[in-house]
């Protein structure tokens, strides 16, 4: 479950303070789409997570979901005995499958324009 926050003059002034106080990026546009990205992120570590066997190993190997440039399309390809720096792994090509098909406009932002605009 995700936490959803009322948009409100408050947390509109708050976010703003955040914004100007520690804003580690170099334009609004580049701390908006870091925070897009971060939640996708999220929901598809959420997904592997609540549809994980108990007993998996990602160590082992497992399922992400990848975007092919040549084609632009979304993939589900498999870890083997590797993992990269934010990589999401599904224990099953089934359940990426799954989660690519729930989330596909959002990852195909991220792929595309969000990750081209970070």
């Amino acid at each position: 479950r995700f936490c959803e926050f009322d948009v409100t003059e408050d947390t509109i002034n708050f976010a703003e303070k955040l914004y100007e106080c520690d804003n580690y990026f170099s334009t609004r546009e580049i701390a908006e789409n870091v925070v897009r990205a971060d939640n996708v992120l999220r929901k598809m570590r959420h997904y592997a997570i609540t549809h994980r066997a108990a007993e998996t190993n990602m160590a082992e190997g497992g399922y992400t979901i990848t975007y092919n440039y040549t084609m632009n399309c979304l993939e589900i390809g498999a870890t083997g005995s590797w993992l990269a720096i934010g990589d999401v792994v599904f224990d099953t090509e089934e359940i990426a499958r799954k989660a690519m098909n729930l989330y596909a406009s959002e990852l195909i932002w991220y792929f595309t324009e969000g990750k081209a605009n970070m």
